[in-house]
């Protein structure tokens, strides 16, 4: 009996693969450009990346004192710089754009969301630290260290996104990179792509 109810869902799955595949199949051979057919031509590029900001950065990490009865214990607080540098990857997710299909005038408008960041990557062996203070009481822990780097990676994120030249040049890499994409298809290159 267990045999029998395999038999009966694989060929359910079965039947519903094959519906999946033919629906793909008539969709890609129709003359009609369709939202599902943009989805696919754009999905190789699910998150679009258009520009890389590399920077460089020295911050001063200080740790904290040890006190006692509200008074600074000296010799127990430490002050380092730390240089590093990295590349944030400023793009848009695919699935955020909008865009608007019209088969009789043959054109694709696009309404672009806020660019946003993609990654942002710490170069490790960029990392130096030179020790201006040193604590000879008290050692900072990696951990701090680590949590110093994220609050600086933070803050250089949120400067990036307020550069609006550099917002700017987002917007037009995203849209030569979308109609580079376009222009190469057979479906989409005959259409006229227009960004609000």
């Amino acid at each position: 009996m267990g045999s029998k109810k395999k038999l009966i869902v694989g060929g359910i799955i079965a039947g519903i693969v094959i519906v999946i595949i033919a629906i793909i199949v008539v969709i890609s051979f129709t003359g009609k450009l369709t939202t599902v057919k943009m989805l696919y031509i754009l999905e190789p590029a699910s998150d679009l990346v258009v520009t890389k900001e590399h920077y460089e950065s020295i911050e001063t990490f200080e740790g904290e004192s040890t006190q006692i009865a509200g008074v600074d214990i000296p010799f127990t607080k430490e002050e380092t710089w730390i240089r590093y540098s990295g590349t944030i990857h400023i793009g848009f997710d695919i699935s955020d754009i909008d865009f608007d299909i019209n088969e009789k005038n043959k054109t694709i408008t696009f309404t672009m969301p806020e660019p946003k960041i993609i990654a942002h990557e710490i170069d490790k062996d960029s990392i130096e630290t030179h020790t201006v203070k040193n604590a000879i009481f008290k050692k900072t822990s990696y951990e701090e260290y680590s949590a110093f780097i994220s609050e600086c990676q933070k803050k250089k994120e949120q400067e990036t996104m307020k550069n609006k030249e550099l917002l700017q040049h987002v917007d037009e890499n995203a849209e030569k990179a979308i109609k580079s994409l376009l222009a190469d298809n057979k479906d989409t290159k005959k259409y006229q792509v227009i960004f609000e």
